[in-house]
């Protein structure tokens, strides 16, 4: 930077302030995030057009990015500032939690902020003969934009054609501004090792954190990528107490994880551990290092520290002061467990966003199967339409086509074992409730028609294997009702309105009107587009119907991140062994059902649909969503012996209301009405 110019560590030590979450402002330390200055030091270094940081939530990542832009303000500079982040609702939280205090707290720049310029507004300030502009990464906005400040905050989570190209995009538009130029990109690591802040700095001079082990003195780094440098690694002792996970219930294995968890010294004849109390004093005292440097005894570094346009540094959760270890131990093993079971999910939340790793799984959705071998893998000693042994209730889903309903019901245990129980489709009404047994079916059409669901999917029960050793026994059989319906309520113009038009005047019945059906049984879904949505959704509430109508009782939607819920059930198709997570298949079943599962692909991050037919496919992956969202791991529910209402298997005619009763014939009545439907 030019000679006489304040440097950004100089400002952070003499001016600088953060805000707490509390809104209140206090002094940079250093000392908190010994590892910030190097950062800062990176963007001041005359050669380097751009900084490149990786690191978990509450870190510090981009505190040198605001560094930068406080000290151009603070001393004058004619510097505009282009901020990117995902989304507006971002930006918007960005600037609540402390976007707008940062500029307010520091007299410098407050002072030199046009705060009652009509051209100032909340996504931009005028800031001396500065402008700052807060912006969405789009397309739009990304080419054509151009200043010699941007910072590109959570680049992981911009779209996929944005993020692959954002270093491009960004150092394309900066260059009309030469060696003035400065760009900052920070990220959570979400989008895998091929893209995203991982991409960006494969381009970089990379730096990794240092730490000497005050016992034996050995250096190790603070990263799984000195792995790749042939760097010891300094890791935790996790794993090795996961080996616990079968002597203890699972609470109790979970709190002596977060009990006994320390961080530990890779160093042959060493292995000294560090426990929470210590953690940071071991970390704080390194250093960053490039791949061909050394951190000798006497504390001297072997090798020049080199500079390139780009300089990339990786931030590990074991380094932030902000880190929990015990919580975020528990955290892991606890994902972990579901892991195994076939859902990653939350075990890439917490190694992502806690530990700040990348995440690599094994990809063995990937690899899907013929559907022979699935059927050889899957089959189970049970026939379709009974409940066998094991199963503890019931969840179905109804999927909507243009001229029938194709229903799909699955079994659970509390283990996430699975059975395929029954597999039909609904084309034309059973005789019932003055419907002619040959009309056909009309979903997007005909409102009347979604009645058929509740008669042949609401009121129905499955008889349980065990009931002919029962009558034998005198005992009288009991039949299974179904626990959730999920319905996909998206498909052809006014399948939408139809399905929440029907679902509120279903659930508005009073006492007299017909069977009383609580809201819980009956979910509506569609599934979302975003692939970094929260896997089950979030219920999303509608009052009116598509003429703006008012409903008979509000609903509620869910919207399921289908992309990372296919990626479970495709895992778990994986599981030969019967036992937790495992798919069960009935004897006999049509190979055009077992067909359906093996139906779409994973192809470069994107499920294709190779089949015409995935009914199968989708029952699964949308009864996995009605199994999550009753939360049957509850152990209140199963106490003493009990089960919920929606799990007790009771005598035909006896249902889970005591007006709901499912006629006797309607499974015979369904397959002669419907065979060969489809």
């Amino acid at each position: 930077m030019p000679q006489g110019s304040l440097t950004i560590n100089h400002f952070n030590d003499t001016k600088r302030y953060m805000v707490n979450p509390g809104g209140e402002p206090f002094r940079f330390d250093k000392t908190k995030t010994p590892y910030v200055p190097g950062m800062c030091d990176a963007i001041d270094t005359l050669g380097v057009q751009w900084v490149a940081v990786k690191g978990p939530g509450r870190s510090a990542k981009t505190v040198a990015a605001e560094s930068m832009c406080l000290r151009d303000w603070d001393s004058h500079a004619k510097k505009n500032v282009i901020w990117f982040m995902q989304d507006a609702d971002s930006i918007t939280d960005y600037i609540d939690e402390r976007g707008e205090e940062m500029l307010r707290i520091h007299d410098g720049v407050n002072e030199r902020v046009h705060w009652g310029d009509r051209r100032s507004g909340r996504f931009k300030k005028r800031i001396g003969s500065s402008l700052l502009t807060y912006r969405p990464a789009t397309e739009r906005h990304t080419r054509a934009k151009a200043a010699p400040r941007i910072v590109a905050d959570e680049i992981d989570a911009y779209t996929k054609k944005i993020r692959k190209a954002i270093l491009q995009l960004i150092t394309t538009r900066q260059a009309e501004f030469g060696s003035d130029a400065k760009a900052y990109l920070a990220s959570h690591p979400d989008a895998g090792p091929q893209e995203g802040i991982d991409q960006v700095l494969a381009d970089s001079t990379l730096h990794l954190w240092h730490v000497r082990c005050p016992h034996c003195h050995g250096v190790s780094a603070v990263a799984r990528e000195a792995e790749d440098w042939g760097v010891p690694v300094l890791d935790w002792n996790v794993p090795e107490l996961m080996k616990r996970v079968e002597d203890l219930e699972r609470e109790a294995f979970l709190d002596h994880v977060a009990a006994n968890v320390v961080l530990c010294c890779p160093h042959d004849g060493c292995h000294a551990t560090f426990g929470p109390e210590e953690r940071l004093a071991v970390t704080n005292g390194g250093r960053w290092l490039q791949k061909h440097q050394r951190w000798l005894p006497d504390g001297t570094v072997e090798g020049e520290r080199k500079v390139s346009k780009g300089m990339g540094f990786v931030i590990h959760g074991f380094m932030s002061p902000f880190f929990d270890l015990c919580e975020t131990a528990r955290d892991w093993a606890s994902a972990a467990l579901t892991a195994e079971l076939g859902d990653s999910t939350r075990l890439k939340e917490v190694v992502v966003k806690k530990l700040g790793e990348t995440f690599r799984g094994t990809r063995a959705e990937e690899k899907a199967d013929d559907w022979k071998v699935v059927q050889a893998r899957l089959a189970a000693p049970y026939a379709l339409k009974t409940v066998p042994a094991g199963v503890r209730f019931l969840t179905a889903f109804v999927d909507v086509q243009g001229d029938r309903f194709e229903v799909r019901v699955i079994g659970w245990d509390l283990t996430l074992q699975s059975w395929l129980i029954d597999a039909y489709p609904i084309k034309q009404w059973p005789a019932m409730r003055g419907r002619s047994a040959f009309e056909n079916i009309a979903p997007a059409t005909r409102l009347s028609d979604w009645d058929v669901i509740e008669e042949a999917v609401l009121a129905a029960s499955y008889p349980l294997a065990s009931n002919p050793e029962r009558v034998s026994a005198g005992l009288p059989e009991l039949f299974l009702p179904i626990a959730r319906t999920v319905i996909n309520s998206a498909g052809e113009p006014g399948v939408t309105n139809n399905a929440r038009v029907w679902l509120a005047n279903t659930l508005a019945r009073q006492p007299g009107e017909g069977r009383l059906i609580p809201p819980y049984r009956v979910l509506l879904m569609q599934g979302a587009a975003n692939k970094k949505g929260e896997v089950y959704g979030k219920p999303k509430f509608y009052e009116y119907d598509d003429r703006g109508s008012k409903l008979k009782i509000p609903i509620y939607e869910r919207l399921p991140n289908v992309h990372e819920l296919k990626r479970i059930i495709a895992t778990r198709m994986k599981i030969a062994e019967p036992g937790p997570g495992r798919m069960n298949l009935p004897a006999g079943l049509p190979a055009r059902t077992v067909r359906e599962l093996v139906s779409e692909r994973l192809v470069n991050g994107d499920w294709v649909k190779i089949s015409r037919f995935n009914e199968t496919w989708d029952g699964w992956v949308a009864c996995e969503v009605g199994r999550a969202t009753l939360r049957p791991e509850r152990r209140e529910l199963w106490a003493d012996g009990n089960s919920p209402d929606w799990a007790t298997a009771r005598p035909r005619g006896e249902t889970i209301e005591t007006m709901l009763e499912a006629p006797i014939s309607i499974f015979d009545r369904l397959a002669a009405l419907n065979e060969g439907a489809g």
